[in-house]
């Protein structure tokens, strides 16, 4: 690639094929028998659905038909045929938008506000009230995600601000996945919280070193925030070292699907080289890639 050449995303890159409400099948060659016009022809093999989405997430991503078909090992024609038609509906990137948005418009809250209900009401079983209360912040979290997420969609330009959003809500959906399967795990999320507070104290009094200053209120933090942790959590003192999302989502077995989500939402959300050289001033493509980004929040927030 020349050296000043800008990379280029447009329709056919970020063209989306969404769900069937049939199974896919992949065809058979046709076979002639002149003594028996009328045979019955044998069953097409049946394409598994995690095998058809992957295709169709290999497709949006850019990926061109022939290393689908190699990586995926299915026939080319049996690539076309579902990114392209036979028996999936084909969708605009612009219909895509609008069920999404009207997902998070209405869908969401909708679960959220039942849930939230059901929690304060008792109906949802809940061990120790700092589990419950876990678990409220939870749903108002990915309340609030959604919420950024659908107003960032509404800016035509606002790509990196949807990305953003998109990659906080495949975290909310890790974090509660995470914090859904034990008690213990729920625990270190909840005392992370402390570690994270660790974390703002430590990076404060480096902001203050770096200036030529001492903070004075860093020994006094420190110390409550120790006391906090012996009085609440039974520790001795506490770190910074916070559970990161990512040891989450691997010991939840979602790594295959949140890593690369999050690599690619995370070349939008920041200001990578791509995104500052090349997509931020192809305005025509922005509003495609926002979609595509936008499908990958909205399918963490309905897990």
């Amino acid at each position: 690639m020349p050296r000043n050449a800008a990379v280029r995303f447009d329709s056919a890159n970020t063209q989306a094929i969404v769900r069937s409400e049939r199974p896919h099948r992949e065809r058979s060659p046709k076979k002639i028998h002149h003594s028996a016009p009328s045979a019955i022809k044998s069953p097409c093999p049946r394409i598994p659905a995690p095998q058809i989405e992957r295709i169709k997430q290999r497709h949006i991503m850019g990926q061109s038909q022939r290393e689908i078909a190699r990586a995926d090992r299915r026939s080319r024609p049996t690539i076309a045929r579902i990114v392209k038609g036979g028996s999936i509906l084909l969708c605009s990137l612009n219909e895509i938008r609008a069920e999404e948005c009207e997902y998070l418009r209405t869908e969401m809250p909708s679960v959220l506000h039942q849930l939230t209900e059901d929690l304060l009401a008792g109906t949802l079983p809940t061990e120790s009230a700092w589990y419950g209360d876990l678990v409220l912040k939870l749903m108002q979290s990915a309340g609030r995600v959604g919420s950024d997420l659908l107003s960032a969609t509404e800016l035509p330009e606002a790509l990196s601000t949807v990305a953003w959003n998109a990659r906080n809500m495949a975290e909310m959906w890790i974090w509660t996945k995470y914090c859904g399967s034990s008690k213990e795990n729920a625990w270190r999320f909840h005392s992370d919280a402390l570690r994270d507070s660790k974390g703002i104290v430590l990076s404060l009094a480096q902001l203050n070193k770096f200036a030529g200053s001492r903070w004075e209120q860093e020994q006094h933090m420190d110390e409550m925030l120790d006391h906090v942790a012996q009085t609440r959590l039974g520790l001795d003192s506490i770190d910074a070292s916070y559970a990161s999302v990512s040891s989450a989502a691997k010991e939840m077995g979602l790594s295959e699907w949140y890593l690369p989500t999050d690599r690619f939402l995370s070349k939008f959300a920041h200001p990578t080289a791509i995104l500052v050289i090349g997509i931020m001033h192809q305005t025509e493509s922005l509003r495609d890639m926002q979609s595509v980004c936008l499908l990958l929040g909205t399918r963490a927030a309905r897990q």
